[in-house]
This record gives C-alpha cells, sequence and structure tokens, in this order.
C-alpha cells in the first residue's frame, strides 16, 4: 500500500514548531538552529509517501521522503542520523549500527532512555514510561528516495522489490481500474462510467485487499475525483485528502 502527501516539508516546519515548547529537547533544536533551522533540515523534501509491505510475521510501515536528486538524499541522511547521535540525550541513550541490503547501506538507530524525551506532567496520571522502553528505526537513501522505517524487515522488502515484482508491474494491476485511473490521470478527461466498470472496480480493490481509496493533490485531481466517484460513490473529505472507505 502506497499513500502520498505533497509539500510535506512545510508540514513538518509547522510540526516542529511545536515541538520547540518541549525543555527537553531544546539542546537539539539549538543544534538544528544552528544547521540553518527546520528549513535547512526538512525544506527540502519534495515529496512524500506511506508504505505499508507484508512483512514475514506482520505488516511493517516506513516513510519515503522524495529529494531533489541522488546527492541531496544521500546527505540528508548523513545529516538526519548525525542530528540524532549529537542531540544531547547522554550517555548510551544513541546507539547505531550499519547494515548492508540490496546493495545499501542502512542506518539502524536505537532509542533508549525515552522517559528523559517526556516533559514532567506531559503524561496522563498513573502513566509511565519503562525504564527499558526503546524505539528502533531504520533510515537509508536509495537514488533520490529517503527511506525511513521502524525496523529493518520494511528496509528488505522494498530494497530488494526488483523491477517486475512490485504492484504497478503485475499484470492484474494493469488492466481494468488501474488503467482507466491511469488515463484519467494523463488526460484528465472523465470517462462514462458504466456498471461493468463498477463492478470491476470492487473485484479489483477486493483482490488487493484494500480497505480505503485515497486521493491527494496531483494533476488532474478533479477529474480523478470525479471518476472515483463515479466508480464507489461520493468520498469522504480527511483534511486535504479524499477518502473512499471499501467495505467487503
Amino acid at each position: 500500500m502506497y499513500a502520498e502527501a505533497q509539500g510535506a516539508g512545510v508540514g513538518l516546519q509547522n510540526f516542529i514548531s511545536r515541538l520547540r515548547t518541549i525543555p527537553d529537547v531544546a539542546t537539539a533544536f539549538q543544534m538544528l538552529d544552528g544547521m540553518g533551522g527546520a528549513g535547512q533540515l526538512i525544506g527540502w523534501i519534495d515529496d512524500a509517501g506511506i508504505i505499508v509491505v507484508k512483512g514475514q510475521q506482520a505488516p511493517s510501515g516506513g516513510l519515503a521522503l522524495v529529494t531533489a536528486d541522488d546527492a541531496t538524499a544521500a546527505d540528508k541522511v548523513k545529516t538526519l542520523t548525525g542530528l540524532i547521535g549529537f542531540a544531547g540525550l547522554g550517555g548510551n541513550s544513541v546507539q547505531s549500527r550499519q547494515s548492508t541490503i540490496a546493495g545499501v547501506t542502512v542506518t539502524t538507530i536505537t532509542l533508549s532512555n525515552l522517559s528523559a524525551l517526556v516533559p514532567p506532567g506531559q503524561l496522563p496520571p498513573g502513566v509511565n514510561i519503562p525504564s527499558d522502553a526503546k524505539v528502533e528505526f531504520s533510515i537509508a537513501a536509495k537514488g533520490k528516495v529517503i527511506l525511513i522505517s521502524t525496523g529493518e524487515d520494511f528496509m528488505t522488502a522494498v530494497l530488494n522489490t526488483q523491477p517486475g515484482s512490485s504492484l504497478a508491474d503485475q499484470a492484474t494491476y494493469k488492466q481494468a481500474t488501474s488503467s482507466l485511473l491511469d488515463e484519467v490521470a494523463k488526460t484528465g478527461t472523465v470517462p462514462q462510467i458504466t456498471d461493468a466498470q463498477r463492478a470491476q472496480a470492487r473485484a479489483d480493490l477486493a483482490y488487493w485487499r484494500a480497505d480505503c481509496v485515497a486521493l491527494t493533490h496531483v494533476p488532474n485531481e478533479g477529474s480523478l475525483r470525479t471518476t472515483l466517484e463515479a466508480l464507489l460513490g461520493p468520498g469522504t473529505p480527511i483534511v486535504d485528502v479524499w477518502t473512499w472507505k471499501i467495505s467487503r
């Protein structure tokens, strides 16, 4: 599954502005300001998406951040990992290791001592962060795309994907509903939707076990929305995304 959001860099800068109110991460933000501020750290993000893949035991998810070019992606990964490593968390709170997956260097970072990141009084009464709680995530640059995930399983699945093995390359995906929507996205022309196409759309979505269809700001967005409404019925706006819940 892949969901896309354009203009993500600006949204992340706004989120960072809120994080500045937390005293315990003041040192990290002082370093961030020394590097040129949030604009230098995340303003370079041209596009962002969420990817969910089927893992060996459970689904695994991650972020895909699109930069201007390969060099930018490699440089920003180096900057992000360096910032985390020297964020002033102290001691052994930050540990990192590197591995190579499908020829790509993957850095996995483990954050411990999480209670130090949460200011007193921020958690509900009686709720405490266990002293041994840890968070682990991996980051890598492949081409101009930066991948960030909660572990190496996601990286293994995504980085080992070969041409012809992704959803868009499958013969079933190239037929019917996907071809119809691809044509609308390219031309902006809304076709006359038949009952047979509506039934095919439901069958395609059931085949891929989709629970929801999401439409973000893309070229010919209006035409795509009209076509999806003709296929699936009225959509529901959530912030700046139109969604269609799929019932099975």
